[in-house]
């Protein structure tokens, strides 16, 4: 609901760092990984829903960019990180490499209905942000997709018409 409100009430952009976990699915290789997204009823109910969502917010030029999770499994194992409209986060660390929590894209070769869950990466491992206590030194997709709707925040008061896709 909250999506919905900052979307009918006009943002150029939204910040999102919610998902679902599948468990022990860190366990099993991506191509497993693809046969539970390419299996789950449930999911697909859930991924129409939130296409539904994506679609409203295509249509009224709202970017969202999402956190990819920290599981280190293929984000498209949540349902909401499947849509090509959204910016899906991946983290790095300082070395510019995948951290080792971080979920990914991946687009195997050969592989039928693969697609790549993750559109971007942006360092996310000992990043400054707010807690209950004060400030800290934090790590996760959470820290890195703020980057990246940050920026996409600056591009777009360049130009409203930037679509998620370009």
């Amino acid at each position: 609901e909250g999506i919905l409100y900052a979307i009918y009430k006009g943002a150029d952009v939204i910040n999102v760092s919610i998902g679902s976990v599948v468990p022990g699915a860190n366990q099993l290789s991506p191509e497993q990984q693809m046969e539970i997204i390419k299996r789950s009823v449930k999911k697909k109910y859930a991924q129409n829903i939130w296409d539904f969502i994506f679609k409203i917010a295509a249509d009224r030029n709202c970017v969202i960019v999402w956190a990819a999770g920290n599981e280190h499994v293929l984000a498209g194992l949540d349902a909401s990180k499947r849509n090509n409209n959204t910016l899906r986060v991946s983290a790095v660390g300082r070395d510019l490499k995948p951290t080792e929590f971080s979920n990914y894209g991946y687009k195997p070769d050969g592989v039928k209905g693969a697609r790549d869950y993750s559109s971007v990466s942006a360092p996310g491992d000992n990043i400054w942000s707010a807690s209950q206590t004060g400030y800290m030194m934090m790590k996760g997709t959470s820290m890195a997709a703020p980057i990246v709707t940050g920026a996409v925040a600056l591009m777009k008061s360049l130009d409203l018409s930037l679509t998620a896709e370009q």
